[in-house]
């Protein structure tokens, strides 16, 4: 079994029903998540042991997000509690050719005024074989920036290998202001889960080239160990063709195109593939496998509501290795 650490900010999302824009709703319905969060659960779901790292408040807000990921297998032990609210984002599912559009209502959360010398990082570090975290944290504040990079300046001290999701949101900060405080993080990441758009945190024109040179320049660039992309062949939003991308500086390792027909929830695929490839990387040390993996894991949280995952290790398999049937019985 390994030990996986994430850190990161675990919110609130409210989501009108399907089809109901966001000023038109007169209701919501309400899920935990988070992009680290996400990656988490993924991990325990598939047996590892999984440690998440935040802090919430310690009302029944707070306390009703953790119990969330506890249901799912995480370890929430080093969790902290205290701060004045957990952040909430507003989620508008997009529909064929309309996009999924996301509002944000996080500043003043826990997460982000917590003193980042709080976290007991080497605590949650012992015995552990990899970290993970995503440039959103770093977005939402400072203290929560130098609380990544107090993280990731330990776990390398300690041996420990360093993933990172650049997960750009234009929404939340300027390219420069991402490329000032996102590039001095890269020296401490071994694995770059990126996408084109990710790409202008790094200082690269994602629209200069095609993913798989991004996904070359990005690896180049940084020196990473490798670099996880998706090709997206956007068909609408109902409907998205990925094909998976792992780069290690010499050669390229790509998956089947997996058609993503009737998405029923974009958000989360792209975290649940982080978590997948890192338990999959760490289980069977195989860079195709774990790509395989990694998409069909994704391609199968897009058909659960809400931003976590409840896939099993087997199911994944079965559709990565493409022996899924009609029922199963």
């Amino acid at each position: 079994m390994s030990r996986i650490v994430s850190f990161g900010e675990v919110l609130l999302r409210l989501s009108p029903e399907t089809g109901v824009r966001l000023p038109e709703a007169d209701s919501f319905s309400a899920y935990y998540g988070g992009s680290e969060a996400n990656a988490a659960v993924t991990c325990a779901m598939f047996g590892d042991d999984s440690v998440f790292i935040t802090k919430v408040p310690s009302h029944e807000i707070g306390q009703a997000a953790v119990r969330r990921l506890r249901a799912c297998g995480v370890d929430t032990s080093k969790i902290l509690y205290g701060g004045r609210r957990l952040g909430i984002y507003f989620c508008d599912s997009g529909v064929s050719v309309r996009p999924t559009k996301v509002v944000y209502d996080r500043s003043y959360s826990s997460v982000t005024e917590a003193d980042p010398e709080a976290y007991d990082f080497e605590g949650a570090f012992e015995g552990a074989d990899w970290f993970h975290w995503s440039g959103i944290t770093p977005a939402i504040s400072a203290k929560a920036a130098a609380a990544v990079e107090r993280a990731c300046i330990l776990a390398k001290e300690k041996g420990i290998k360093v993933s990172c999701d650049l997960n750009y949101r234009g929404k939340l900060w300027t390219p420069e202001k991402a490329q000032e405080t996102i590039i001095p993080l890269m020296k401490y990441v071994d694995v770059c889960f990126a996408n084109e758009s990710d790409a202008v945190c790094l200082g690269i024109d994602p629209n200069a080239q095609d993913n798989r040179e991004t996904v070359r320049l990005i690896q180049e660039k940084y020196g990473f160990e490798e670099v996880f992309s998706v090709d997206v062949d956007f068909v609408s939003s109902s409907r998205n063709k990925w094909t998976g991308i792992v780069y290690d500086g010499k050669q390229y390792y790509e998956t089947e195109i997996f058609d993503v027909n009737d998405m029923y929830d974009r958000v989360g695929c792209g975290d649940t593939m982080a978590g997948a490839y890192i338990h999959a990387v760490l289980k069977w040390g195989d860079r195709q496998k774990a790509a395989g993996f990694a998409t069909a894991a994704g391609a199968l949280k897009a058909t659960i509501k809400g931003d976590l995952t409840s896939v099993d290790e087997k199911e994944v398999l079965t559709l990565s290795e493409k022996k899924t049937k009609g029922i199963q019985r």
